[in-house]
Formats: structure tokens, sequence, C-alpha cells
């Protein structure tokens, strides 16, 4: 019994400070006293992980240890908290399960007080979820902990799931929002972006969401959206006047990744990101199958936004030899590693692009 109050106790620390490593490495201590070395050694390896880089030797020796330890044990340590019906433990991060997944409405409502009791939940994943079930969840105080709410899989929320999201205070501390797929459109999106409670939000994804310009344009307008480094905007019907108030923002400086495929930005479009005077910091710029030709690819190759560039995606447009000249000559691609530019209009310029690129870039996937 003393050792079961003795858990206890350090969970409750551990839930009181879910940012701060060292009550879990406190706690880590008192299980390796207790018998449970591994489970020890797993939330001082991932706590370790956060602090350590991605170029630093030693990440790939923790992370090997991290992963022989959870495929050995990750089921029995699992298995100690509550189980029930539409909810499903996942990740575990800094030593404890951090994502659940709830199949529905109904299993994060009925059970949140157990699950968010049970272990520090910060990633959250719901389906089948409307609009009416989105405004209940909206409601619930358990969202105050969550920094990722991915509501991508099998739901429909619509514009007033995501307004009654945006308008929850118990969401001021959200930094990720993944809302693919779910019938919104540019109202909804204007209250996100006139929440003063999204205001943290590091990354949004709203692929295929009918948010035309008018809604990618109350992102690109709104101060709330200083923090964003992420946004996907992938099959939202962007057109060139989207792809303009993204270039005119300086809100969104701090992005280092933007998603615009399959959308209708074309040559003016391109241009205009081309032009823009704050998106300097872009790593990973996906604009496949945008009805860009050797315009706006000439204008891109010759400007700074792509100065910081590792990842392009420029497939499925219609750039020719005159565009791919350009890229091969451009001052600005000293960083890109993959340049995917396939199924472009690309004949006797494409050996100019091999010619730079061959060997340091996949350039013709």
């Amino acid at each position: 019994m003393t050792r079961a109050i003795d858990h206890a106790a350090f969970l409750r620390t551990i839930l009181e400070a879910p940012d701060d490593d060292a009550p879990r490495v406190v706690y880590a201590d008192f299980l390796e006293e207790h018998g449970e070395a591994e489970r020890a050694e797993l939330i001082r390896i991932q706590c370790e992980l956060e602090r350590v880089t991605d170029g630093e030797p030693r990440r790939s020796r923790l992370q090997a240890r991290e992963q022989e330890l959870l495929q050995r044990h990750q089921v029995a340590w699992k298995n100690q908290l509550p189980q029930r019906d539409g909810v499903d433990w996942l990740t575990f991060r800094r030593g404890f399960v951090a994502q659940v997944r709830f199949n529905d409405a109904s299993a994060f409502l009925d059970h949140a007080s157990e699950i968010f009791e049970a272990t520090p939940v910060r990633h959250i994943s719901l389906h089948r979820l409307d609009s009416d079930k989105a405004a209940a969840l909206a409601k619930s105080p358990y969202l105050a902990g969550v920094r990722v709410l991915d509501l991508d899989d099998g739901n429909r929320i619509g514009n007033a799931g995501l307004e009654a999201l945006a308008a929850s205070p118990h969401l001021a501390g959200l930094e990720v929002l993944k809302v693919r797929s779910n019938y919104i459109g540019p109202a909804g999106v204007r209250a996100l972006a006139a929440s003063p409670y999204m205001r943290n939000l590091i990354y949004i994804d709203l692929y295929r969401n009918e948010i035309y310009e008018e809604g990618v344009r109350s992102l690109a307008e709104s101060s709330g959206m200083r923090r964003l480094m992420w946004l996907d905007l992938d099959r939202t019907q962007a057109d060139p006047g989207g792809a303009i108030a993204l270039a005119a923002s300086p809100y969104l400086a701090n992005l280092r990744r933007l998603y615009l495929s399959s959308n209708s930005i074309g040559d003016v479009g391109a241009k205009a990101l081309a032009d823009s005077a704050y998106l300097r910091r872009l790593r990973i710029l996906h604009l496949v199958n945008n009805a860009i030709g050797d315009p706006g690819a000439i204008a891109l190759a010759n400007s700074p936004i792509i100065s910081e560039l590792v990842v392009w995606y420029l497939r499925e447009n219609y750039i020719g030899d005159a565009g791919a000249r350009a890229l091969a000559a451009s001052p600005y691609l000293k960083h890109l590693t993959e340049l995917w530019i396939g199924e472009n209009r690309i004949g006797e310029g494409g050996e100019a692009l091999r010619e730079r690129f061959n060997g340091r870039v996949r350039a013709w996937g």
C-alpha cells in the first residue's frame, strides 16, 4: 500500500508540472530503487532525447536503446493504465504515454478524467466528430494540458465546430492543430485567425478544406499567427490572391514549412512569393500542381526566399527549359538536398539541372 501511495504522489507531482523534467528524473530514481530499472531508463533516455539535437552522435545510440526498451515493455506499461472502450494509448514521451486516441467524442467525454489523471497527456486524436460534438469537446477543461489536437481522420466538424474550438479558453496552450478534410470554409478559418486563444500555434494543417483566398487571407492578416512555423494549405482552393496575402504577411516570418500544392496560384502567385520580404526562413516548400510556368520559376529562382530551402517540390507544373535553366543557375539554392521537378515541360534544360544538382538532389521524382 505504501509503495502505491508513493507512486501516486510522484504522479501528482509530474501532472502538476508536466513540462518539468526534474520530477520525472526523481521518479526514475525511485523506480530504479524498487526494481523497475528499465522503466527508469526509458524516462531518463526520453528526457535526454528532448535536449539532444539531430546532429549529435549520441542521438542515434539513445534512440536505438529507446526503441529496444519500448519493443520489449511498452505493451505491459500501457496495460498498467486504465483500459477503456474507445481509448487507445499511443506514444511515450519523456517516459510516459503522452498521446491518446479517442475513437469518438463519447469516449473522451466519458473517460477524460481517468485518462488525464493517469498520465501527462499532451497529444490527443479524436474520430467521428461533427460540429455538435466538437462544441461539446471545446467545453472540456481537460483540454488545458493538450498541446496537439489531431482531428484529421474521419471528422466533419465544419465551420461551426472550428468556431467552437477557436472560442475555447481551454485551448490557449495549443501548439498543433490538425483539421484535414473537415468541411471547413472561410468562416471557420476566420474564427481561428481571430481567436485570442490560438496564439501559441506553431503548426496548422488545413489540407483539403475549401477555404479559398478569403480563408488564406484571414490567416495571413492575423497577428495571432506570429509563432507559426508549419502551415499546410494543400488543396484549399488557394489562388493567386491567397499567395499574394501570404507573401505580404509580416506575421508569417517564422514559417519554416509551407505547403501550397494542388492549388492555382500560377505565375502571379509564384512571383508574389518570390517578392516576399518575409518568407525568408522557409526550409520546405511544396508548390506541386499550381500551373506555374517559366515566369514563376524564374522569379523564384532569383528570390532570397529559397536561400534556406532544403526540400522543394515543383512537380506537375508548366515549367520548361527557361525555368529549368534559371533554377540550375540560381545563386540561392546552396542548401537544397531534394528538388522534385518531374512532370513539367522540361527538355534540354534538364541537362543544366543534372549538371548542377545530380548526386546532390533528387531532381526527377
